[in-house]
């Protein structure tokens, strides 16, 4: 993984509705920022991952921006209220896998 580096998500969106994510790695430190652009299912935005060693544990700070296109785009308040949970699991789940003691392979 690195700066350039593409990847391609499926991600079950609703009941019944999947989307297509594809996404690029713009920015990479290893074991302190991850930084990406992705567009698909309508959307395109900005996600970043700023990983601080804070006492025992990991502080992590994410940073997003979500944009709804075409006939998504009336329902942008509507959608967020509904992804909201889901990147606080998102964020938990990464939590416990970096006081895991996991370590990347790079």
């Amino acid at each position: 993984t690195g700066v350039g580096t593409r990847y391609r998500e499926v991600v079950q969106m609703m009941p019944f509705v999947r989307g297509e994510i594809r996404s690029e790695i713009t920015r990479y430190e290893p074991n302190r920022y991850l930084e990406e652009t992705f567009a698909g299912a309508n959307m395109h935005g900005y996600l970043a991952y700023e990983f601080l060693p804070e006492g025992d544990g990991t502080k992590l700070i994410q940073r997003e921006t979500l944009s709804a296109l075409r006939f998504l785009k009336p329902l942008s308040p509507i959608i967020k209220r509904l992804l909201s949970p889901r990147l606080r699991e998102r964020l938990d789940e990464i939590k416990t896998v970096l006081e895991s003691g996991w370590e990347p392979n790079y």
